[in-house]
């Protein structure tokens, strides 16, 4: 935030690099619940981008993709899925595809001459540089609405749909090695969700813990409010078991992983709230649902 205030007004709004820094705080505006405020940011970088790349281009394109999915948590955009197909289609198009990859049938593979023993960083020829990087950065671009479009179609039960999409994700972030291993735990969470939905209990529930555990070991550490859905998912199991005390203890985890001081709204803390006064209605605790219900409805008033 102060380096936004900053180049703001050293830059100007419109600079790129104010405009990349605008980008990073929406996305911890989000992840911090305050889905308005990054959506309005969202909104602001999408036509300063517009502005001087063309409404076509792809980083254009991946904002609205991202806008779209807030407004969507948000329930402002009832359906993200054509924002996102767009965006995937475009990523497709940058992307040079291997002989025998999506798409084609394996063409016989040319004699390769042996690699230089100490190839330069950056060459090229030696596998590094601007052309793997491009390809390595629109492959992260693909793996994230891949992500977004299973987290669509869970919401309408397309459960089968799905998982594919999870699984061609999860493979993308794989490939990114320790970077991308945070979303690996994020996937774990997804095909958790789906195994939930399916009545699969044991397997969803240890699905959570993997996914939790993931995040804990990679750079996110422990109190990252990405947890705080592993935390919320297994307190449904815990009380489709009919073991309330164990899901008021998860809930009150998810609770704290909300709790923080960037958003005025925090909507993901609603989201919690919300699910902890259904479990006071299940065992009684009328009074404390009520309140919960409450403060719930005030943290997404408007949403």
């Amino acid at each position: 935030r102060k380096g936004l205030d900053m180049q703001r007004k050293i830059l100007s709004d419109k600079h790129p690099h104010t405009l990349r820094t605008m980008a990073q705080y929406s996305r911890i505006l989000h992840l911090c619940g305050d889905f308005e405020k990054a959506a309005g940011m969202l909104k602001d970088i999408k036509d300063g981008l517009s502005a001087f790349l063309g409404k076509e281009h792809l980083q254009v394109r991946l904002i609205d993709a991202r806008l779209a999915m807030v407004q969507y948590a948000m329930g402002v955009q009832k359906r993200p899925r054509a924002s996102l197909i767009q965006c995937l289609a475009l990523i497709e198009s940058n992307i040079v595809k291997p002989p025998g990859g999506h798409g084609g049938k394996a063409k016989p593979a040319a004699a390769k001459k042996a690699p230089a023993a100490n190839p330069k960083k950056g060459d090229p020829k030696a596998g590094g540089g601007a052309a793997d990087l491009k390809i390595s950065l629109l492959d992260k671009d693909r793996a994230q609405i891949f992500l977004w479009l299973a987290e669509c179609d869970i919401d309408v039960f397309k459960l089968t749909r799905a998982g594919k999409f999870l699984r061609m994700a999860e493979d993308c972030f794989r490939r990114m090695g320790k970077t991308g291993e945070p979303m690996v735990g994020v996937c774990k969470t997804r095909h958790a969700d789906i195994s939930f939905l399916r009545g699969r209990l044991s397997v969803s529930l240890n699905m959570y813990r993997q996914a939790s555990a993931i995040k804990k070991r990679s750079f996110w550490g422990g109190d990252h409010p990405e947890l705080a859905e592993d935390e919320e998912g297994m307190a449904r199991v815990h009380v489709a078991r009919a073991m309330y005390e164990e899901a008021e203890e998860r809930y009150q985890r998810a609770l704290e992983l909300t709790d923080n001081r960037m958003a005025t709204r925090n909507a993901r803390r609603g989201r919690t709230l919300a699910l902890i006064a259904e479990l006071m209605q299940v065992i009684g605790r009328y009074d404390d649902a009520e309140e919960m219900l409450a403060t719930s409805r005030e943290l997404q008033m408007g949403f």
